[in-house]
């Protein structure tokens, strides 16, 4: 078996600050480096802003610019702090460009993609569906005949330094790692 082409993708997180939301000076160089690189997409687990609010979001895609201009996709789910905005400020900022293949009630917030060789899969955790929607999760791992399987969600699945964290629910945490790793997943990128 022939070798798949090699491409590169990103990931990154957490870029809330103190211009109107957004770590601008950071993400900024961020953004021009991953742009240069000629990563095919972005991996972005959350916490965009500090508060999820329509000029925060704004700003924080004018930050992303080098990347949105370069051609590259951009996957972010929400964090804590986008949520605590509601669903309405990502739904206008993201829905146009994100996948519509999530659970029914999670439709531009959970949500997966298939690139090149590759899965990735997108948790929103602050939906009212719970942390992991399992049955959508097995059914897209059937579907797929990708080798590698990445997943992203904000929150880490075991507790760090906050409480809000997958191991709240122990039970289907680790039925997620077990599906996840059965699947052939090895990476869960989180904030």
């Amino acid at each position: 078996m022939a070798s798949a082409q090699s491409w590169k993708f990103a990931v990154f997180c957490d870029s809330r600050g103190s211009d109107v939301g957004v770590n601008t000076g950071i993400l900024s160089q961020i953004a021009n480096n991953v742009a240069a690189a000629g990563v095919d997409l972005v991996i972005f687990p959350g916490d965009l802003t500090e508060n999820g609010r329509k000029r925060e979001l704004a700003k924080w895609r004018e930050t992303m610019a080098p990347i949105y201009n370069a051609g590259i996709a951009v996957y972010p789910v929400r964090g804590n702090h986008e949520a605590y905005s509601g669903l309405s400020n990502w739904t206008n900022e993201f829905a146009a460009e994100l996948p519509d293949n999530g659970p029914a009630g999670e439709i531009d917030q959970t949500y997966y993609v298939e690139h090149q060789n590759a899965l990735f899969v997108g948790f929103d955790h602050y939906t009212g569906n719970g942390h992991i929607p399992e049955a959508w999760l097995q059914s897209v791992y059937a579907a797929s005949d990708k080798p590698h399987v990445f997943a992203f969600g904000h929150e880490p699945a075991f507790k760090v330094s906050h409480t809000d964290c997958l191991d709240d629910v122990p039970a289907e945490r680790n039925l997620f790692i077990e599906d996840f790793l059965a699947a052939g997943g090895r990476v869960y990128f989180t904030g």
